[in-house]
């Protein structure tokens, strides 16, 4: 059975999409998803263009109007993607009581900047800029209170190399499987040109290794047409892994599939 669930999809309620939510769930009933969650971008980081740009209530008036019209077809659930927590722990407490079903936690900035940009590219190696992306996944997951953590090797789409130090990663593996925080499995390089989805499966090895096996699947769709895309890479991999597929509604955890390595 394909993957009917992408509980990691945009709005024009983040600053980098200008699709309407409504939009959104018509395409993902016409590709025959069953669950769509939307977690638009909660950016804090004065240097982020989003910054101050999520506007809950406009975001609560479209999602319920949305929620009521597809109810028939579609379970449309109200999500977040709420970027460095660690770093804004009193917003984070008190944007939480806006009672979502589901929080991402993401790392975009690390400090006052931002992987994809030239002057912190010419400033650190790859294997620098690796080291402090990952010191910062860290403190996000150490920090903990989300369900799920977004593309943890968020700068491989932008970076011309890939670093993976093992000892940084199984430390924070090892504290998501404790935090009891679910792994993504995030499709989106595959449609910028990458060999792989998020997270490599050097890092799924590791999650293994660590006793994980509890994933949230997503695409990080902007756009209808990239809802659900490259989703078969995504199931190979819970199919090989043995991974358990979960959603959550209202906070609890919900199990979609989990397959049985043979």
């Amino acid at each position: 059975m394909p993957l009917n669930v992408d509980i990691h999809v945009h709005s024009n309620h983040s600053v980098d999409s200008k699709t309407p939510l409504n939009e959104m769930c018509r395409v993902a009933v016409q590709k025959g998803f069953k669950y769509i969650c939307f977690t638009d971008h909660f950016d804090m980081n004065p240097h982020d263009d989003g910054y101050n740009f999520y506007n809950y209530e406009k975001y609560l008036s479209d999602f319920n109007r949305a929620r009521e019209q597809y109810a028939a077809d579609l379970t449309v659930l109200k999500g977040i993607e709420f970027g460095e927590p660690h770093r804004y722990p009193q917003l984070f407490e008190t944007t939480l009581k806006n009672g979502y079903d589901f929080v991402l936690g993401g790392v975009h900035w690390l400090g006052k900047n931002w992987v994809g940009e030239k002057a912190f590219q010419e400033k650190y190696s790859i294997q620098e800029m690796y080291e402090i992306h990952y010191k910062e996944i860290l403190a996000a997951v150490q920090f903990g209170g989300f369900d799920s953590l977004a593309h943890i090797d968020f700068p491989k789409r932008y970076l011309p190399g890939q670093y993976e130090p093992i000892a940084e990663l199984n430390a924070i593996l090892k504290e998501l499987v404790k935090q009891n925080i679910a792994l993504e499995l995030n499709s989106s390089p595959v449609r910028r040109g990458l060999s792989e989805i998020f997270p490599s499966k050097t890092i799924l090895d590791l999650y293994i290794k660590n006793n994980g096996r509890k994933i949230t699947v997503g695409s990080d769709a902007h756009f209808p047409d990239h809802i659900g895309a490259d989703f078969d890479r995504v199931q190979e991999h819970i199919r090989d892994y043995g991974l358990k597929n979960v959603i959550y509604i209202n906070r609890k955890e919900t199990v979609i599939n989990g397959e049985e390595k043979a």
